[in-house]
This record gives C-alpha cells, structure tokens and sequence, in this order.
C-alpha cells in the first residue's frame, strides 16, 4: 500500500491512496475523508477498481474493474455507488449436488452455568439479534456486455446485459437480465443451439437461468427448456407430437422409440437422464 495524505481543517485529504488485492487486481482512491467523530467521519472518495476478482465461492467468478465513489459518514451509513464493468464471468452449474446436513437442535438439560455460556456463543446469531443500523448501502449498476458464460451439466453459453445492485452491502438485491448471445446444450454426442435464453436476478445474488434449445427429428420436434436457480437447475422436455419423457430423449438422442433401443443405447440414456438431472 502507498498513501500520500494531508490532514488540516478537520479533513483528511488523500491525495493518492493505492494498493494490490489479495484476489487479483489494484485499488486506488482519492478525496476526503472528515475526522472530526462528532460528525461520523463524513468521506467523499472516488475510487478505481483495475482487474480485480469476485467469486461468491458457489456459482461465480468474475473478472471485474470500475469507478466507484463513497460518500457519507463513514462511521454509521455511507453510500458506495458506481459502476463496475464485468470481464470474463463464469457461471457453473454444478456437475453434483452437494449432500447437505440440517443442523441438529440439541439441548443441555441441567447444564452447568459455564456450558450455557458456550453454547450461547457457539450458536450463531438470529436474525433479530443481528440487525440493526449502519454498514454500508449499494447503489452500483455491472454491466456486462458479453462474456457472462454459463458452463456446466452439458450448458455451454454466452450471454450479455447488466443490473443493477442496491441496498445493504451486507444483503445487497440484484435486479437485471443478462441476455442469450450464443450457445449450445450437449447431451452424450447431441448438439443442441439455444435459440433464446436469459440469466435473471430478481432480488437474490443467485442467477436464474431460463434457456431454450429445440431440435428436430425426422418425425418429432424437442424442446428443452433449462430454468431455475444456477446453483440447481432443472431440465424440462417437451415435443411435437406430444411423447412420455423417456421417448423425447430417445427419440432426441437415437432417433428412435424406446421400444427400439438396444441395451447398451438403454444405458446411454439412463446415463444421460442422470447427467442433466445432476
């Protein structure tokens, strides 16, 4: 980190404020900041994000840069608010779902002062305990004209728009649609081009995903339509003339009627159920 800062009048003014993130990429500020606590140390700070990367730990990773500013009391509510302009960002569906445990809800009878008292601290916080005032507020627009790739679970697809993040850092809401560019759903050798798609977000961090791939066969048009929650999305098949489940993807995959497949294309499309199934 370097800084060059000058302090007079009850002002902290940064002249030049730089530094490297752990992630990737550099951050830069400038403006001033008050220091006087009576008034919640008030900031008004332009700040440049170069090459940074963001990833929720689940479903995204992003490449990221933008100008952003901070204004407010530093001490209770300051508003950051901006643009943030996306690179490469990567949407993975995952190949498994991960196997989850519910917390058990095990309670001491008689405990001893000493274990109340750990246990109190162990347990996380309820939401009512938790909330209050302060903590940063979000009023950033990302915008990503193009690579948004969603991969993953046989999806492979590029998609473009921006949205809109406000709110408390600690629980922003997103609101914005990345739009359908190009891409391509395979299942075992099948090539499927989507013909329409978007990635939404109505509030929640988590992408939701709506695309649609058709094909047709000598006697059957298949529709695909991939939607709900990156992080578990479903597959949906339908076809005309209307058939069972297990027919569209026979039909999609072979060609042909169930009735027709051998054992080992039997099993091709058992393993391709549990593909897209996850």
């Amino acid at each position: 980190i370097t800084a060059d800062v000058a302090i007079g009048d009850g002002v902290a003014r940064i002249n030049r404020l730089t530094g490297n993130l752990s992630t990737r990429g550099s951050l830069s500020a400038s403006g001033t900041v008050g220091i006087n606590p009576a008034q919640g140390f008030p900031a008004d700070l332009s700040v440049k994000l170069v090459d940074g990367r963001y990833t929720d730990g689940r479903v995204v990773t992003a490449n990221l840069g933008g100008d952003l500013t901070i204004k407010g009391p530093l001490a209770s509510a300051p508003l950051i608010s901006g643009t943030i302009n996306l690179a490469k960002t990567v949407i993975t569906v995952p190949e498994k779902l991960p196997g989850s445990l519910a917390a058990l809800n095990i309670r001491h009878k008689n405990a001893p002062a000493a274990v109340r008292a750990q246990d109190k601290a162990l347990r996380p916080a309820t939401a009512s305990s938790s909330s209050g005032g302060g903590g940063l507020n979000l009023d950033v627009t990302v915008n990503a004209p193009s690579q948004i790739f969603i991969q993953g679970r046989g999806v492979d697809a590029e998609l473009g728009g921006s949205l809109r993040l406000t709110g408390p850092a600690s629980s922003p809401q997103a609101v914005g649609t990345f739009d359908l560019q190009r891409g391509r759903l395979s299942i075992l050798a099948k090539r499927l081009t989507f013909t329409e798609g978007t990635v939404g977000f109505s509030g929640s961090l988590v992408p939701y995903l709506n695309l649609t791939a058709t094909s047709t066969t000598s006697s059957t048009t298949v529709t695909i339509v991939v939607s709900g929650e990156a992080t578990n999305p479903k597959f949906n098949f339908s076809s005309v003339p209307a058939l069972p489940e297990d027919e569209v993807l026979a039909q999609l995959i072979f060609g042909r009627s169930m009735s027709n497949l051998s054992p080992l294309q039997i099993a091709q499309l058992a393993e391709a159920a549990a593909q897209l199934a996850g």
